[in-house]
């Protein structure tokens, strides 16, 4: 699935409130999530997630971390399928165009 990951080295910077907040920080913006869905999606209160974003530290980090990234590849794996579907959508669009423009100038004649 994912690269390995030393999960010692991984708790113990976890542990330091201001990382995991750099961590989470990133993490929401990465996947432009609002608190609220951030929250939301993570399974724990809004204020509980304000909290950790504002360096007050979270005592399950590493589970915490764990959630974001499959939370992460989760959406990753979503906007390929999404991305691939609406080429495909553009693709049927561009041949129904170009066969409405062949039927109109064979009607114009």
């Amino acid at each position: 699935m994912a690269q390995n990951v030393n999960t010692e080295l991984l708790k113990k910077q976890l542990a330091d409130p201001p990382y995991l907040a750099t961590v989470v920080n990133g993490w929401r913006n990465t996947i432009e999530f609002s608190q609220s869905e951030a929250a939301y999606h993570l399974g724990i209160p809004l204020r509980t997630f304000q909290g950790i974003e504002q360096g007050r530290g979270y005592r399950h980090a590493l589970m915490l971390f764990y959630a974001m990234r499959q939370i992460h590849s989760q959406l990753v794996d979503i906007k390929k399928y999404t991305a691939a579907e609406m080429r495909a959508a553009k693709r049927e669009t561009d041949k129904h165009a170009q066969l409405l423009k062949e039927w109109q100038s064979g009607n114009a004649s």
